[in-house]
Parts: structure tokens; sequence; C-alpha cells
């Protein structure tokens, strides 16, 4: 498979295999992207440490710094959707699964966040309920294997002979 559609391509099956080697290589140029933004965060003094948004970068050098780092940071999030998308197609299951698991979790943590900061109890069953979905797309994603033989979204990725054309 190609770099550019096993990386931004919506459609076909993904093995395991595949997921994975994403899975290593993102997850590193996450954690620097994260430890990039928390670099550039505690640069100003005050505030972060005063719950003060963290300003935007002035200047040409760092407004090219900040779309750089967004374009980077974009291309990353679309390109794990895409892999999840054809590892669900892979388990015979529609791109609409993808909401189940990538953004209902972080929905859930983020919308509940301030009834969690204030003690509220409710939050605490839904807050379980998003990591379990999280647990739930991994194995599904990473452990799960998939179909055999062709299924509705192309044949199997893992297959020896060659697809016929008809």
């Amino acid at each position: 498979m190609r770099p550019g559609r096993f990386l931004f391509g919506l459609r076909g099956r993904l093995p395991r295999a595949g997921y994975w080697i994403y899975v290593a290589i993102a997850a590193p140029l996450f954690v620097g992207l994260i430890l990039i933004y928390y670099m550039y965060a505690m640069s100003f003094p005050g505030a972060y440490e005063n719950g003060g948004p963290t300003p935007w970068p002035t200047g040409v050098l760092g407004t090219l710094g900040a779309v750089v780092y967004f374009a980077a940071l974009g291309s990353l999030v679309y390109a794990g959707l895409a892999v999840a998308i054809k590892r669900l197609h892979d388990r015979d299951k529609g791109a609409g699964w993808a909401v189940l698991f990538l953004i209902m979790p972080p929905a859930i943590l983020v919308g509940l966040q301030e009834l969690i900061d204030s003690g509220h109890p409710l939050p605490v069953p839904l807050h379980y309920i998003s990591y379990a979905l999280y647990l739930w797309a991994l194995v599904e994603l990473g452990f799960l294997r998939g179909d055999s033989g062709a299924n509705q979204f192309g044949p199997d990725p893992l297959a020896t002979d060659p697809p016929t054309v008809e």
C-alpha cells in the first residue's frame, strides 16, 4: 500500500500490522508535539501558572512555526482517523464506528470536566464509560483479526491470491 493511501485514504482495508505500524510511528510524534507545546507555554513566565491562556506567537517566524505545528498536528490526527476507518473496514464495520471509538470518549471527558472539577457524583460513571470505549476501540482495532476473504469494503488484505478482475 502506498504511504499516501495508507495515511490519508479512507477506502479499503488495513490489517492489524498496519495499524500497529501507524501507532508505533504516530505515538512518539504526538508526544513530541505535546512537549513542543508545553515548552512553548512554559516560555511565558506567569501565563500558564496563573491559569491564563498561552499567547499566540507574534512575528513572521512565530506565526510560521504555529502554522507548521498545527499542520503537523492536523495531519497526525487525520491520518489516525483514516487508519482507524480502514481498520474498521477490515472488521466489516462502517466509518460511523469511528465516532463511537474516537470522538465520543474525549467528548465525554471534555464535556464533563467542569462537573468533575466541582466534585459532582454524576460524571464518575460516564468517566468510566469513556475509558471502556477506549478499551473497546483498542481491542477492536488492534487485536481482533479482520474478516477472512472479501467483505463489503474490499478484498482481504492478507489474502495470498491476488483478486481477480472480471
